[in-house]
């Protein structure tokens, strides 16, 4: 009765794996680890005898144990390939931010030139970006008034008077 609700769940996990790929819901790479997984454990809900044969073969007297054994090791190299991920995903998640800032603390600067809210601005769009310890981000821009607009911590655009 175990050996038939295996191959049932593997066939359903198999088909699920399928349906997720033909939806392009799932990245080919993580597609190919999971068609594999999901055949391996229909070969292995097939053959119980080789797996308990390859179990006994290693020293493992209880076939389950391996199973899990296997199980868990494959769970640790994966958690450690996403961690991977993730932190990869991370740092481009910062760089796009302190592009964004950029990009919007020159259309502030390109904006107010442009009304000419503060008599006699003129823009320096030369921009400086400061990642702070890869949590914050400072944006540095600087415009020639005579007067102080506002500061970084307020509108992440400082203009600083003409001196």
């Amino acid at each position: 009765m175990i050996q038939v609700l295996s191959v049932f769940f593997s066939l359903v996990f198999l088909l699920v794996t399928i349906y997720v790929v033909r939806r392009r819901q799932l990245h080919f790479g993580y597609a190919i680890l999971w068609l594999t997984l999901s055949l391996l454990v229909l070969v292995l809900a097939l053959r119980v005898k080789a797996w308990n044969a390859l179990a006994h073969q290693l020293g493992v007297y209880y076939a389950p144990a391996l199973i899990f054994l296997v199980a868990i090791l494959f769970v640790m190299v994966y958690l450690f390939q996403l961690t991977i991920t993730v932190t990869r995903l991370s740092k481009e998640n910062v760089q796009l931010a302190q592009e964004v800032a950029m990009l919007k603390g020159s259309t502030l600067l390109a904006a107010e030139a442009e009304r000419g809210a503060v008599a006699g601005v003129q823009a320096d769009v030369g921009m400086g970006v400061q990642a702070d310890a890869g949590v914050g981000v400072q944006f540095g821009a600087q415009a020639r008034t005579g007067v102080q607009v506002g500061g970084p911590a307020q509108t992440g655009v400082g203009v600083q008077p003409v001196h």
